[in-house]
């Protein structure tokens, strides 16, 4: 059940592939995160769309382990449909559905002032 002192889960949400390796590497990913995460009590995947598990169901599944606030984590560059309407409208409908429940749609990836700063450091790593 919950491993740390935190009752917060982090929900890291990509887009979805229908490509299976795509959403399993997505998912390795997170459970790397995870593993190095202190602050969250568990660190899980989510999909916005043609992959499993959705938002929703990553929700319910928490729920089951006795969780009860949730920080969503965009994985987007920029704030396209998805960002600006599509993750705050299904974050919404989970704050209706489980009114005891507190949800926190986090800043989406994009939004990482140091992100270029990475990018340089991946590319230079390649280099040779």
């Amino acid at each position: 059940m919950m491993s740390k002192d935190n009752n917060t889960v982090l929900m890291i949400m990509a887009h979805g592939s229908r490509k299976i390796e795509a959403n399993q590497e997505f998912e390795q990913f997170t459970h790397r995160i995870a593993k190095q995460s202190h602050h969250y009590a568990e660190v899980k995947p989510c999909f916005l769309e043609l992959a499993s598990p959705s938002l929703a169901v990553a929700v319910e599944q928490s729920l089951l382990q006795g969780y009860t606030q949730f920080d969503v984590y965009p994985l987007f560059f920029n704030q396209g449909n998805h960002v600006v309407n599509d993750i705050p409208r299904q974050i919404a409908h989970l704050e209706e559905q489980y009114p005891q429940c507190t949800f926190r749609r986090l800043d989406y990836f994009g939004t990482y002032n140091q992100l270029g700063d990475q990018v340089l450091a991946h590319i230079a790593q390649q280099k040779f």
